[in-house]
């Protein structure tokens, strides 16, 4: 499938994610590290995964860890 054709929603969700939608942002990074209509790229995947977590408390990421 090409990928310039998902182009437009990539560039919305890059937007979210830079505004701070989390959601956006983890989304993004689950799209690089598996390629989903993107090229695999760790790098990228890493930096929207932190992106999405900035701003986390402890005590929130520590909720994480019982889901």
């Amino acid at each position: 499938m090409e990928l310039e054709y998902f182009r437009p929603e990539l560039l919305k969700l890059k937007r979210k994610a830079q505004a701070g939608d989390r959601q956006a942002a983890m989304d993004l990074a689950r799209r690089y590290l598996n390629g989903n209509f993107v090229k695999i790229d760790e790098e990228e995947a890493k930096k929207w995964a932190l992106k999405a977590f900035e701003g986390t408390s402890d005590e929130e990421l520590d909720d994480l860890t019982y889901l």
